[in-house]
């Protein structure tokens, strides 16, 4: 009887622990993604430090000329082959502080694309910053294995986000936040003499029938002194996130309060036995 009694309370407890997992599942997803994107974005820096100084340069070069040319309306035809213009070419990575936003940036915005990273709206400049430059980053909300820039919904006028890209590290601040219909593109146009990026996803969680930009402007930025206080700030967590982390904690708390009762139990079964 104590051993069919054991197995019954090792079977319930079984139970127990896939449901927790199941009902935890887009939280576990998510930090098992984020540990992979982060060694890729570690490979990528690698690849970048390991590469001949006169090929980034020459890149680079590249990049800026395309812009030039983009801005001015110049004929893109040379750079149709270029490395950076193909579907899903990495092009750096995104680092939004105060929304724990860590991610790379892809050519595209093709669904293949968007499902592993950022991409880089067709069209926009590329992300390397100089003047009459407006690149366009877009990413998912609401993924259910992903969190992406679902709480970019958080982001405030003055935040600052950082760009990395071809070995450059660049600085953008927050200026303006928009809600916009889906084929309003007005915001995204280049602008002559500035140096504009634009985070972009869809809005409101769940229905996503609108478009919410989060532009920013190019400042100097040291990026020897450490982290500023903004950025050393609480995190910004949507409500859905909340709730996510929410979950998970209480799972967590069930899950020890099940072992520790297992335990309790075969302790006093062995103290019953002698």
């Amino acid at each position: 009887m104590l051993k069919q009694e054991h197995v019954r309370r090792l079977i319930s407890c079984l139970v127990i622990t896939v449901g927790l997992l199941g009902l935890n599942y887009p939280f576990l997803a998510g930090v098992v993604n984020d540990l992979f994107a982060y060694r890729e974005l570690q490979g990528y820096q690698t690849e970048i430090q390991n590469t001949d100084d006169a090929e980034l340069a020459q890149t680079l070069e590249t990049a800026r000329a395309y812009n030039t040319a983009l801005s001015s309306g110049g004929s893109l035809t040379e750079f149709e082959d270029f490395t950076l213009l193909q579907t899903d070419a990495l092009l750096g990575y995104v680092e939004v502080p105060q929304i724990g936003v860590y991610m790379a940036v892809r050519y595209g915005t093709e669904n293949e694309v968007l499902k592993q990273s950022c991409g880089l709206v067709e069209d926009s400049s590329l992300p390397v910053g100089g003047e009459s430059t407006h690149a366009v980053i877009s990413g998912h909300t609401g993924m259910a294995s992903k969190k992406m820039l679902t709480d970019l919904t958080q982001m405030q006028t003055g935040d600052i986000f950082f760009l990395h890209a071809l070995g450059q590290d660049l600085a953008y601040q927050v200026d303006q936040i928009m809600v916009v219909e889906p084929w309003d593109v007005d915001e995204l146009a280049i602008v002559k003499g500035e140096d504009y990026v634009t985070l972009l996803t869809c809005t409101p969680y769940g229905v996503n029938d609108h478009r919410l930009l989060v532009r920013g402007s190019r400042i100097v930025y040291d990026f020897s002194t450490g982290p500023t206080e903004q950025q050393s700030s609480a995190m910004r967590y949507s409500t859905m996130e909340r709730l996510r982390i929410g979950i998970a904690a209480v799972s967590g708390l069930i899950f020890v309060g099940m072992v520790i009762a297992l335990l309790c139990t075969g302790k006093q079964k062995k103290a019953g036995l002698k």
